[in-house]
């Protein structure tokens, strides 16, 4: 799996279990491993749950801590090497599948991890009914897909599930949460216990001073799926094109496909599994625009952080975890307005030492905090003070 994760102000790093110590599990012997029952969202191949929890299950085992894993659709995994879902599975069976494992809980379980949501579709009330009472139970918010799932739901739907996202965070033992904007919405909802649970990521292996392009045109850069970018990232770049003219540069863009009105400087490829890390390497800027509004607000910085990891220099949208992790000037630009994008891509464009020393920048800062052996500690440290909440 292709796996990537100081301002002034508190950083995600800073809000992700800072001032608790490990707390010992007084009801479990010491050699016998904590056991966590995992519900994801979706099926094992989704790429959230790649990132927000499978990849932590094998490092979890290191720490006494074993994880089963059961998707909501498709079999549990063989390993996680082998756990793509071919379809197949109808929603009605899935929900049965869920149900029955929820209601018929073995009695080694100590903690259930729920992405998301334990009964997608269904009301808060009917996973009240099935969730555990005398079993911890940490929710992953993620970047808050369920409460932004309802915006696309009908108005009947809407007002069932209005409330289950803040529900699942009041009546969770522990919430996890993205960034700081959902760690406080948490809060908001009535969460007892909220940490911040950045994503870990993988650093690239490429030293970008070896970047080099044939047609020596620089490539600024963005990735992401087409609705984000015909919403986010395409106004910006058009808005942008006078500097492409000037710059002799291209626009590298990753995951949509070219529309009617395609541009000269717009360079369009197809988002290719498995090949991420080469096509952010293709790029000399990358540019990580955001929605001013909800969706903005609950992003995760995952992206801004697999650019980061390939040293590649980013300008973001200060929303979300972006405004978190970028120190503006230091380890990359922030942007809010036409202006401010034009000023910082000017300035990368112009000078290559300075794309290389905000590009190595940003790679020490995913190194130093966001990599799989400092996260992995901390998320054990979170699941032992749970489980330690545990019911006799």
């Amino acid at each position: 799996m292709d796996f990537f994760s100081d301002t002034g102000s508190q950083t995600l790093a800073d809000n992700f279990g800072g001032e608790h110590p490990v707390v010992a599990r007084a009801d479990l012997p010491k050699s016998r491993p904590l056991h966590v029952m995992i519900l994801l969202h979706s099926d094992c191949g989704n790429r959230t749950s790649q990132r927000r929890i499978l990849q932590y299950v094998h490092a979890l085992k290191r720490e006494n801590i074993h994880c089963e894993v059961l998707p909501f659709y498709g079999p549990p995994p063989r390993s996680l090497k082998h756990c793509a879902y071919d379809g197949g599975q109808t929603l009605a069976s899935s929900l049965n599948k869920r149900f029955h494992s929820l209601r018929h809980l073995r009695d080694d379980i100590d903690l259930v991890w729920i992405e998301k949501e334990a009964l997608p579709h269904m009301p808060w009330l009917a996973e009240k009914f099935l969730l555990p009472a005398n079993i911890p139970i940490i929710t992953d918010l993620g970047d808050m897909d369920l409460q932004l799932q309802s915006q696309n739901e009908s108005s009947v739907l809407r007002n069932m599930f209005s409330d289950k996202a803040t529900q699942m965070m009041r009546n969770a033992t522990l919430v996890m949460a993205g960034n700081s904007h959902m760690m406080e919405r948490a809060k908001q909802a009535g969460a007892t216990w909220v940490e911040v649970m950045p994503t870990a990521i993988t650093p690239c292996t490429v030293n970008p001073v070896q970047r080099s392009h044939a047609d020596c045109k620089l490539r600024v850069g963005w990735i992401g799926t087409a609705p984000a970018w015909t919403r986010e990232a395409e106004p910006l770049f058009r808005s942008l094109s006078p500097i492409f003219t000037q710059k002799n540069a291209v626009a590298r863009v990753v995951g949509a496909r070219a529309g009617r009105s395609r541009c000269g400087f717009l360079d369009y490829h197809p988002r290719t599994p498995g090949a991420e890390t080469d096509q952010i390497t293709a790029m000399d800027v990358a540019l990580a625009p955001l929605e001013n509004g909800p969706l903005g607000e609950a992003a995760s910085g995952y992206q801004i952080m697999r650019y980061m990891a390939c040293g590649v220099p980013v300008i973001a949208s200060p929303l979300g975890a972006q405004g978190e992790i970028i120190e503006h000037g230091v380890n990359g630009f922030l942007a809010s307005n036409e202006e401010e994008w034009c000023s910082a891509l000017n300035a990368l464009l112009e000078d290559a030492d300075l794309r290389r020393k905000i590009g190595n920048a940003g790679k020490a800062k995913v190194e130093k905090e966001f990599t799989l052996p400092r996260i992995v500690p901390k998320i054990a440290n979170l699941l032992n003070r749970a489980a330690a909440l545990k019911a006799a």
